[in-house]
């Protein structure tokens, strides 16, 4: 995006400068900024009420995380009043919890700002020609030098035994939450009525599975997650364990919009599926999970 200037946002910070308008136009005390690539269940009003106690002017949601795989994140020092006294981005050797060698407090990249400081902290940073304009390497370790920084430690409302935390900004990591959605007691719980996933479904109809030709061509799905829309046609979508064969394909069929690049109102299109996730339809759909071919072919 390009909202104030000739560049498009050049870090965390930038992004949320290029849109202050936004937040400058809303009658608020404090501004919530989250990250859109992590998975996570949590009641973010417990973490507001305890920002307002303590009165402080920023509070980063943290969790304790494995130190030999810390480096991926921010890590924080954290004093007995839960006050920020240090903070490293990225740092090749994390430094440990107080009370386990094994861990490290890290940001989740969930902010609680008040509003006034937000809006002053990102005026300074962005006249600041030394600044990669980033909340973590830049934003964050200046407020820590003023005392006004304090951490919520992670309360997860997912009700299992370990808490559920993952940053699905890889291909790898995205894989994994997928697969984590597919056991029988799945380690993310998505059917707690008392905490319900309200994610954004599009009317399509059921998901088919067309042919039963035992041995020969059948569609079929094995511990996977199918959304509405898809058509598993002559194909198997399976899990890592089970291998697939040179014949485990699938069709999925869509009506082509006016800019899909084809001559005929519909298209056919054959892929590889080798992970247990068959996504939507949709062409906004993520494709993660799936290996186009070279080829396709059109049909009426």
């Amino acid at each position: 995006m390009k909202r104030v200037g000739d560049h498009w946002y050049q870090g965390t910070a930038d992004a949320i400068y290029q849109n202050l308008y936004s937040i400058g136009a809303e009658p608020c005390k404090y501004v919530l900024i989250l990250s859109g690539d992590h998975v996570y269940k949590m009641n973010y009003q417990r973490m507001i009420k305890q920002h307002v106690d303590a009165g402080a002017g920023v509070t980063i949601g943290t969790i304790e995380f494995d130190r030999s795989e810390a480096s991926r994140f921010g890590v924080c020092e954290i004093d007995s009043t839960g006050r920020m006294t240090g903070w490293e981005e990225k740092p090749a050797h994390p430094k440990p919890t107080h009370h386990d060698p094994t861990k490290s407090h890290v940001s989740m990249g969930i902010y609680c700002f008040n509003r006034t400081l937000l809006m002053e902290s990102l005026l300074a940073d962005a006249e600041d020609p030394t600044s990669q304009h980033d909340f973590g390497k830049n934003v964050i370790p200046r407020l820590i030098e003023k005392g006004c920084v304090y951490s919520y430690n992670f309360i997860d409302e997912n009700k299992k035994e370990a808490s559920y935390w993952r940053d699905i900004g890889t291909i790898e990591a995205y894989y994994e939450a997928n697969m984590d959605l597919v056991s029988v007691s799945p380690v993310f719980n998505l059917y707690d009525s008392e905490w319900p996933i309200r994610g954004y479904q599009r009317q399509y109809p059921p998901a088919k599975f067309v042919f039963a030709q035992e041995g020969r061509r059948m569609g079929i799905a094995v511990d996977s997650i199918v959304s509405m829309g898809s058509i598993i046609s002559g194909g198997r979508v399976t899990a890592p364990s089970c291998p697939l064969t040179s014949a485990s394909t699938a069709i999925r069929k869509w009506n082509a919009p006016s800019s899909f690049p084809t001559s005929t109102s519909a298209a056919t299109h054959e892929f590889a599926a080798p992970s247990s996730i068959a996504t939507s339809t949709s062409l906004n759909a993520p494709r993660l999970d799936i290996t186009w071919k070279k080829t396709a072919r059109n049909t009426t």
